[in-house]
């Protein structure tokens, strides 16, 4: 994706194996951060290089994806003094507490819910928008 030429340093990766749950957070987040570039990927094994490309001022991350997993990758992101203060929101589909509380205690900033409906994206990319204005 090209970077928004308003905006250059203002940019949201996005990293979800599923196709239609990346989607919908990117179309959400385009309507509610219009000047924010968003990085999709699929492949959680690619995170870092992109990061190493342009860092984001947000990772958005599922958690449940194949090898690394989120987990893994909040690991290798939380472990570089490259991304030291880069807020990473864990996403899943788990209400699972335990799954919550090892997001945080791995140094996660956030756990979000992936949304059952339409409405819950538009709610979710309102969340994501109001973490940011909180920088």
């Amino acid at each position: 994706m090209e970077p928004n030429s308003e905006n250059p340093g203002k940019s949201i990766l996005i990293v979800d194996d599923d196709a239609f749950d990346r989607s919908l957070i990117a179309r959400n987040l385009r309507t509610e951060l219009p000047n924010y570039d968003l990085v999709e990927l699929s492949d959680s094994s690619q995170v870092i290089s992109a990061m190493a490309k342009r860092r984001p001022d947000l990772v958005l991350l599922d958690i449940w994806m194949p090898s690394p997993d989120g987990f893994e990758v909040l690991d290798a992101i939380r472990s570089s003094h490259d991304y030291e203060g880069l807020p990473v929101i864990m996403l899943s589909s788990s209400t699972n507490p335990v799954d919550k509380s090892r997001a945080r205690s791995r140094g996660a900033d956030g756990y979000e819910v992936k949304p059952a409906s339409l409405a819950g994206y538009r709610t979710l990319a309102k969340a994501v928008s109001a973490r940011l204005q909180e920088r």
